[in-house]
């Protein structure tokens, strides 16, 4: 596989779609330079913003502060990506299988549509993790997220299967419109599980809670609230 180094901190987002473990396997590193990438509205050879070098294994490694990047391993379906530093936005979007490790802190929408396979980011994350995209009602489905830090908002909106592991707070409505799948907050949550109809959200704070859940007692030091009644749903929240 390959170990990319950028160059520079792109002004305009670059579009890493293209740089898949899938799509990539079999090049040679001039064939890998040469493969186009997005810039705004413009294509460029990837060698123009990555320093491209051979190396043994399957694990694609990327080097340098990829905050201003997006879409990497969309639709990926095997193989590994390791970011040593920040990422962008979208990464591992509708991603069927393999790995992607992020070492440092990354931005809105990962694992949104994830079917399978496994994300592990270990600073924070933005907002919308394992959630649908605007306009869709099918958020993650399957595979597994794991968040070192916080994450932001909506995180598992529509979720309705797979695993997403938050270890520190989360913000406003943890879980809205899940119907299946776990999502665990290992900090504080706002108003989780609005128009929840199944699943499990366990966390260890509810800084503030709906008034459409109901309390149904106590289970190994947790207390454990069923709804969202305001659409008759199923779910449950560990607090």
């Amino acid at each position: 596989m390959f170990r990319l180094h950028l160059k520079r901190i792109p002004d305009v987002f670059l579009d890493l779609e293209a740089l898949n473990p899938e799509k990539i396997d079999g090049m040679n590193s001039s064939e890998l330079k040469n493969l186009p990438i997005r810039q705004g509205n413009t294509e460029i050879p990837l060698s123009e913003f990555f320093e491209i070098e051979e190396i043994e294994g399957d694990t694609l490694i990327i080097i340098g502060d990829l905050s201003r990047t997006r879409n990497l391993g969309f639709k990926m379906r095997k193989g590994r990506i390791i970011v040593e530093g920040d990422a962008g936005m979208h990464i591992g979007c509708q991603m069927k299988g393999g790995e992607i490790v992020i070492r440092g802190n990354a931005d809105s929408w990962i694992g949104c549509e994830m079917r399978g396979g496994k994300i592990e980011i270990s600073g924070r994350a933005g907002d919308y993790v394992g959630s649908a995209y605007r306009g869709s009602e099918k958020g993650m489905m399957g595979g597994e997220i794991k968040i070192g830090g916080s994450a932001g908002n909506f995180i598992g909106e529509f979720m309705s299967g797979g695993v997403i592991e938050i270890s520190s707070d989360t913000g406003v409505h943890a879980g809205s419109n899940m119907t299946g799948g776990e999502i665990k907050i290992g900090g504080t949550a706002i108003l989780p599980g609005g128009g929840m109809r199944g699943g499990v959200i366990r966390v260890e704070r509810i800084v503030d809670m709906l008034p459409t859940f109901k309390f149904e007692g106590e289970e190994d030091g947790y207390s454990v609230f069923s709804g969202d009644y305001a659409v008759n749903g199923k779910g449950r929240i560990y607090a």
